[in-house]
């Protein structure tokens, strides 16, 4: 038999404990054992460091305060490329902090910043003395740094900052820092921080007021010999005439001086950074007189040679008096801006969806309370960690929940409906029996018929409740029964069950139509997500993808793979809708999904066929 007939053989691969995954040879893709919640899958990858990238699953409890540290210790131990998590542009927010009012330590970073009010600078310069720059992240001590630095400058009367709040479609970055990280089991305590959005952070300055120049000369001290002196009295006999002319400012003159005098030094191969021109008279209508020589060591950014020695110290020791800074605020109308919050539909199938998914999460949350975990604590843990570690790209892979809250619905709606359908008709049938017995039955025809109504009603309340109760149930337990319950479903071997079913956590998967929604289908959906993150053929997932800015720092920021779907995409007022695009990583050596337990399983039967599967099939409401 040839080798292409070999590859199209269905194989069956086997695991230390007898589990038996099918695979394909011609796909390369084989299984390892299941060891400690995790399963590891390899992709064959001739161009890839080692010959193939393994791709490791970690199954996890939402509310498990053990699953969190396991997801800290598997970031850990394996170092990814990628790490992609059971999350979608629809629950991004449970990466973000819980909003409160801006401290000392907040963080916020601007699409757009600017410094209004005075033409005598270009704005770069402007810029690079207040310290700020579109996409870098600034505390309230940046953001009165940069006024003392704009006011030791000594060309400004009034520095004041000015904000514009993000739109609803702006998310937060996340700074990071490796060389201050610090983080317990639960929670990290240094190192890593959420910068807000602002739309635009600048400064308005209110021009220095100063008498009008009465002329420009000069001095030369030695130390700038190497200038050309002809060149020098040219220029400044211009600055002068043109002063005159223009009605020109003497601050205004004086800047333009200064800059012209920067290119003479750099064409005299002197370093700028070390020209000082010092500027006199400008209190008076004498003749403003510049000195220029040569500084030993580089001046600050903020120096012009029209601010003095004491507003230079007083940029870099302390505030300026009377200057006030009031922190941005956060925009209380941002779409979706609770924790896991996402827009609802208006069909019965989708409310009965919402409401059922909004009452079982809120139970959910008490659970997890109970062991001082928070919603989303795992996947805020795995983006800590995937910062400390160098991780490249963190995928969000799952399906978008607005889809599958309304797949959801229809599914239980059609599954519920012959069981209440059957259980009204039956009540229908026993009531009209009793109430044609005559005067053996007290009961009449139309309350009758009407109870079995009430009864069909009720029963549909009962059937719909069975898995609120048993996550209720589940909820009320002590905290250390709860973590126990948990984590003796994990130890089991997977090969045994067909999914880890968390008792209590994984209980909707028992209302009529919920399993093929909730997981199989999202399994599948995460499958194709996790395969296209290891070969790097197509970015389908939203991500926040690393920007780094220095040795170990940096940022994640939000962006969306220009593969995903139509329907995976924020939408218009939607979080991230104006996030920019991501290419795929092509040298991945290794990917770490990390889903709920129950996921585990589906992801590893559907792995065989992952890269032809039809995500488009799966986003249809």
């Amino acid at each position: 038999m040839d080798r292409k007939a070999m590859a199209n053989l269905p194989l069956r691969t086997p695991c230390r404990r007898g589990w038996k995954v099918p695979c394909r040879a011609g796909q390369g893709i084989t299984s390892m054992e299941k060891t400690g919640g995790e399963v590891v899958l390899h992709v064959n990858r001739p161009h890839a460091a080692g010959g193939n990238t393994q791709v490791v699953l970690l199954g996890i409890a939402h509310v498990s305060a053990e699953s969190v540290r396991a997801t800290r210790k598997a970031v850990r131990k394996y170092k990814p490329d990628v790490v992609l998590v059971e999350l979608c542009k629809d629950r991004v927010q449970l990466l973000m902090d819980e909003p409160e009012e801006p401290n000392q330590k907040s963080m916020w970073y601007a699409m757009e910043t600017r410094v209004e009010g005075f033409q005598g600078m270009e704005q770069k310069q402007m810029l690079e003395i207040a310290g700020i720059a579109p996409g870098i992240g600034v505390t309230r001590n940046d953001i009165e740094m940069g006024i003392r630095m704009l006011v030791a400058t000594g060309c400004f009367d009034q520095v004041v900052p000015i904000t514009l709040p993000a739109d609803t479609e702006q998310l937060p970055a996340f700074h990071f820092d490796v060389r201050r990280y610090r983080a317990t089991d639960l929670t990290c305590e240094d190192g890593f921080q959420q910068v807000n959005p602002l739309q635009c952070l600048g400064y308005r300055v209110k021009e220095r007021s100063l008498p009008p120049p009465g002329g420009l000369e000069y001095l030369m001290d030695p130390s700038a010999i190497d200038l050309d002196e002809t060149k020098v009295e040219s220029s400044l006999r211009r600055f002068s005439e043109q002063a005159r002319k223009e009605g020109m400012s003497t601050v205004h003159m004086g800047c333009l001086a200064r800059k012209e005098l920067l290119q003479l030094a750099s064409q005299a191969g002197l370093d700028p950074q070390r020209l000082r021109t010092d500027f006199d008279n400008l209190e008076s209508n004498k003749p403003v007189l510049v000195h220029i020589s040569v500084s030993e060591a580089a001046l600050p950014k903020a120096y012009t040679g029209m601010g003095s020695p004491a507003d230079l110290n007083l940029a870099l020791q302390m505030s300026k008096a009377g200057q006030e800074v009031r922190s941005p605020q956060p925009s209380s109308e941002r779409a979706g801006a609770t924790r896991g919050g996402f827009a609802s539909s208006s069909t019965p199938a989708n409310l009965l969806g919402d409401a059922l998914s909004k009452s079982y999460g809120a139970v959910q949350a008490s659970a997890g309370e109970k062991l001082g975990v928070q919603p989303g604590a795992a996947w805020r843990a795995a983006l800590e960690e995937a910062a400390a570690c160098g991780v490249k790209q963190f995928h969000l892979g799952d399906r978008p929940v607005s889809i599958t809250k309304a797949r959801m619905g229809a599914a239980i709606w059609a599954g519920t409906q012959p069981k209440l359908a059957g259980l009204a008709g039956m009540c229908a049938a026993v009531s009209l029996a009793a109430a044609v017995a005559g005067d053996a039955s007290p009961i009449p025809l139309g309350a009758a018929l009407g109870g079995s109504f009430v009864t069909g009603m009720l029963g549909s309340v009962w059937l719909l409740s069975g898995p609120l109760r048993e996550i209720s149930e589940f909820a009320s337990q002590d905290p250390e029964e709860i973590e126990e319950s948990v984590q003796a479903e994990l130890r089991k071997p997977l090969d045994e069950q067909e999914m880890w079913k968390l008792d209590g956590e994984d209980a909707l998967v028992e209302w009529d139509g919920a399993d093929r929604t909730i997981i199989a289908e999202r399994d599948e959906y995460m499958a194709h997500t996790l395969h296209a993150a290891a070969t790097g053929t197509l970015a389908v997932s939203p991500a926040l993808v690393c920007d780094a800015d220095g040795v170990g720092t940096g940022y994640y920021r939000y962006c969306i793979g220009a593969g995903v779907p139509e329907k995976a995409r924020p939408g218009e007022g939607e979080l991230g809708h104006s996030a920019p695009e991501y290419l795929p990583m092509t040298d991945v050596s290794t990917v770490l999904g990390i889903v709920g337990a129950a996921h585990v399983r589906g992801i590893v039967d559907a792995w065989p066929e992952a890269s032809s599967i039809d995500l488009e099939s799966l986003l249809v409401e």
